[in-house]
């Protein structure tokens, strides 16, 4: 057991607003500072240390019933401002939890380290939440359905989304995550055609929400690079490209990108 394993089983075993029975933690002295700065990090705000017999024993107060404060082993400048960030976060997402019954979101662009330490300090408070919200697989298949067999999304814009990146390909200048976001417009155009056809006016954004929409666009493009790998989309490039003498080495250098 590692020195924030032993903190947070012992930050579980606190009481808020009582002062703890004394707790001997075991190892040398850079193991009990871990265990006491983790416990702070955890919101342990007050420990008193006490030597009996050759040993120390700590006393520790759990102020509040949601802790976060910045502990001594992190020697991290920008750590230590993450901790401090990450234990705001998290006293946020605790009250919305508790008062609520669902957890707030997380800021766009949070850093990864404050994810990291946000999902610490809710372990340590025995709270099960998930930062990220996984895209619904069924309305995602069903979309991509929808999608491939509509003949006016294939030839309005399938189609030459296809001609594109078949050429890029050739060219050497593909790129996945840059297909996934081409993938977008027509994954759009598609969800607001099934809304329009099936749903509520103006609900296609919640019928198939960003993440459920960016699954099915990462869809099309492996499909893509899997016909691409067969040669299925040769017929779609131009002529001065199709008659290309070193096809097979040109794919042979095209296997690069397609593994980013």
């Amino acid at each position: 057991m590692n020195a924030r394993e032993e903190a947070g089983k012992i930050y579980r075993s606190l009481t808020p607003h009582k002062t703890s029975n004394l707790i001997h933690v075991k190892g040398g002295p850079n193991r009990r500072r871990n265990v006491v700065g983790w416990l702070k990090f955890y919101g342990a705000d007050s420990v008193t240390r006490v030597h009996i017999q050759g040993k120390w024993y700590y006393q520790f107060i759990k102020s509040r019933s949601m802790g976060g404060a910045i502990s001594n082993p992190i020697s991290s400048k920008t750590k230590r401002r993450a901790a401090r960030v990450a234990g705001k976060l998290a006293y946020r997402i605790w009250t919305s939890v508790k008062k609520r019954g669902y957890a707030i979101p997380v800021p766009k662009r949070t850093p990864k380290i404050v994810k990291t330490y946000v999902r610490h300090i809710l372990k340590a408070n025995q709270i099960n939440w998930k930062i990220k919200n996984p895209p619904d697989k069924t309305a995602a298949r069903e979309l991509e359905l929808y999608l491939t067999n509509d003949g006016d999304l294939y030839r309005g814009q399938y189609l030459p989304i296809l001609k594109n990146l078949i050429l890029k390909v050739r060219k050497g200048t593909f790129r996945k995550h840059m297909a996934a976001r081409l993938f977008m417009y027509l994954v759009d155009s598609a969800a607001k055609k099934y809304e329009w056809q099936f749903g509520t006016p103006g609900t296609w954004n919640v019928m198939f929400p960003r993440r459920t929409r960016l699954r099915v666009a990462r869809s099309l493009v492996s499909s893509f690079l899997v016909e691409a790998r067969h040669g299925n989309y040769n017929n779609l490039l131009p002529a001065k490209y199709r008659n290309f003498k070193a096809e097979a080495a040109a794919y042979k250098k095209a296997s690069e990108w397609m593994k980013k």
